[in-house]
Parts: structure tokens; sequence; C-alpha cells
């Protein structure tokens, strides 16, 4: 069985406005959060596609440069040394 506790006329007005300024803001409030979550679905989703395409467009690369480099071994060496010398010098800088 409850009680009722009996307050001053000044909490209960105090309560009461705070109760309708909470009711007043929630609306604009709970709109704003589910924007915010569609906004962060729709993010997650394009960096989803996003990593999906790199990834696969990674592997194609790689099947690329390893075919070439079966198809022209000697050439592949020769781009190497050239690449290594090249690094070499620009370090030293």
């Amino acid at each position: 069985m409850a009680t009722r506790i009996e307050t001053h006329p000044i909490t209960d007005q105090v309560v009461k406005s705070a109760h309708e300024t909470l009711d007043r803001i929630s609306g604009p409030v709970s709109h704003a959060e589910e924007s915010l979550r569609e906004t962060t679905y729709k993010a997650q989703e394009s960096i989803k596609a996003t990593a999906k395409k790199t990834k696969e467009g990674t592997r194609e690369l790689t099947n690329s440069v390893t075919e070439y480099i079966q198809e022209n071994p000697l050439t592949s060496v020769g781009l190497a040394a050239a690449i290594g010398i090249v690094a070499g010098v620009l370090l030293r800088r």
C-alpha cells in the first residue's frame, strides 16, 4: 500500500514544470536520435561497400601483378632493381 507524501506547492509546481519541459523536448530529441541512427547506418553500409570494392580491386591488382611477373620474370627483376636503386638514391638525400 502506497502512502502519499505531503509536498510543498512550489515543489509541486517545479516538478510539473520539469515534466512539461521534458514532454515538450522529447519529440525533437527522439527525432534527432532517429535521424542520427539512420545516418550512422547509411554511413556504415557505405563504408562496408567501399571496403568490399577495395578488397576486390586489391585482389585483382595482386592477380595481375602476379601474372605479369610469371609471364615476364626478367623484366620484373629489372624493374624491381631499378625501383630499388631509385628508392636508395632518394632515401640517402
